[in-house]
């Protein structure tokens, strides 16, 4: 119950009575302004002030009748902002999900939900690419292993209309010698022999996983020939099959067959055609019928090259791209690596490093001066460098199937050694001065049935890519 704390007010009359909300025992109800506590007051009390029991604080008697404010719950304004946050998220997923969608975001939507599209085959640097490309570089240089390799037999001889050899009641084994023969020899396999494989593409992205496919080769005649215009090119398409992880040729066919040149010289033409006829019957060679890389003698000529010259340092051709004189000079680099024992797989560096230089014509050209000046930098003292020189010969021989007679083991007699590796050294480089100067165009043929008794140099019978010397 309230209590008085001051001095009632003069203004205790009838007016503040008469607004007063009297109950029946005459009494009326006021509240705490601050605490809303409630109290009942006689009315001539309303004009005092009057100290709150509960909250002790002191208001007027007349200011508070029947003016109850309730005690503010923060419980429910926390609970009332919560309610709001929670209304707002929502709202906003709303919104967002109610958003017009566009074609783009329709499309990238369906492409995210799309299952991951599979790796697109690149045509050109497949491994089946790659080996149809070796089978068209075995065609070119008529290597024996690997026409057997890359080439199904039984299928291009049928083509070709060959049959295999019988075998013999003694056991003839080479019952395909007659097709890989053909395959040397047939007309319809002449345009593969004379050009140079230049570049080759899967025809289509099946041909890359299924059993069976095609590719396209494009071909370019090499340099030194004048058969066919130097600016034309053929284009091959090649069937294959797979047996296991081996590409086998199934046959070909001549899509855009090269142009030939209308005025070829015919002297050149006259010995490249009756060289290997002379050869078949044994009949020596008549100034028309000159051996492939001589020219024939005529009057007054001027005497021949010299058969040994001294090795010099040699520089790229002036006229090899710096790409390729970059990727040149890496595979010399492998090579001579390759002689270290102690190197990591040193045949596969070497074999791979020799198969990057004889890919085509027009790299073995650029890439047998760097091998020579390679050679140059060791003739000084061949025999503490005879391993990286039998290196740097191997590659030679497997470039251009010539054979200077190097001579990789030791004897009893050192000196003699030496002789012998220098003079290697110096045939080499002897040969490189005849090519340039016309006397010897065959040097970048590798087909091994060259026989330079002037030289005592030999085609050597190894196949390109062989393994090094051990």
């Amino acid at each position: 119950m309230a209590r008085r704390t001051a001095s009632t007010s003069s203004r205790s009359g009838h007016g503040a009575r008469s607004s007063a909300h009297a109950r029946s025992d005459g009494k009326v109800d006021i509240f705490c302004p601050n605490c809303t506590a409630q109290y009942r007051v006689a009315p001539e009390k309303l004009a005092a002030r009057i100290e709150c029991t509960q909250c002790h604080h002191v208001f007027m008697a007349r200011t508070a009748v029947s003016r109850r404010t309730p005690k503010t719950n923060h419980n429910t304004i926390y609970a009332a902002l919560a309610v709001g946050a929670v209304l707002l998220i929502a709202s906003f997923i709303i919104i967002k999900n109610a958003e017009i969608k566009t074609p783009e975001s329709i499309a990238a939507a369906a492409a995210a939900a799309a299952p991951p599209k599979p790796q697109a085959v690149d045509l050109a640097n497949d491994l089946r690419a790659q080996k149809v490309a070796a089978w068209a570089t075995a065609m070119a240089r008529t290597d024996t292993f690997g026409l057997r390799e890359y080439t199904d037999l039984p299928a291009v001889g049928a083509m070709l209309g060959i049959a295999p050899a019988r075998r013999s009641a003694f056991g003839h084994e080479d019952v395909d010698a007659p097709i890989v023969d053909a395959l040397k020899t047939h007309a319809q396999s002449k345009c593969l022999r004379d050009l140079d494989y230049l570049s080759c593409r899967l025809s289509d992205a099946g041909s890359a996983k299924a059993s069976t496919g095609t590719a396209m080769l494009v071909l370019m005649p090499r340099p030194g020939t004048d058969e066919y215009l130097p600016e034309t090119r053929a284009e091959v398409e090649v069937t294959f099959r797979m047996d296991g992880e081996h590409l086998r040729v199934t046959g070909w066919s001549i899509k855009v067959p090269p142009k030939l040149n209308p005025r070829p010289t015919l002297p050149a033409v006259a010995a490249k055609t009756a060289a290997p006829a002379a050869a078949r019957t044994g009949a020596q060679p008549t100034n028309a019928q000159a051996p492939r890389g001589t020219t024939p003698a005529t009057a007054g000529e001027d005497k021949p090259p010299a058969t040994e010259v001294t090795p010099t340092a040699l520089d790229h051709l002036a006229d090899t791209p710096a790409d390729l004189r970059s990727k040149i000079d890496q595979a010399v680099a492998d090579i001579l690596k390759s002689a270290d024992p102690s190197a990591s797989a040193p045949g596969k560096l070497f074999s791979s490093a020799v198969a990057i230089l004889g890919k085509t014509q027009v790299i073995k050209r650029a890439a047998i001066p760097r091998l020579l000046n390679a050679m140059q930098g060791f003739y000084a003292d061949v025999q503490a460098n005879n391993r990286p020189l039998s290196q740097l010969d191997q590659a030679l021989q497997s470039l251009t199937g010539d054979n200077t007679e190097y001579e990789v083991s030791d004897s009893d007699n050192p000196a003699a050694d030496k002789a012998v590796r220098q003079r290697a050294v110096r045939r080499w480089f002897a040969l490189w001065q005849r090519y340039l100067s016309g006397h010897y165009p065959a040097l970048l043929d590798n087909k091994g049935d060259l026989n330079e008794d002037d030289l005592g140099i030999k085609k050597s019978r190894k196949s390109a890519g062989a393994e090094p010397r051990k």
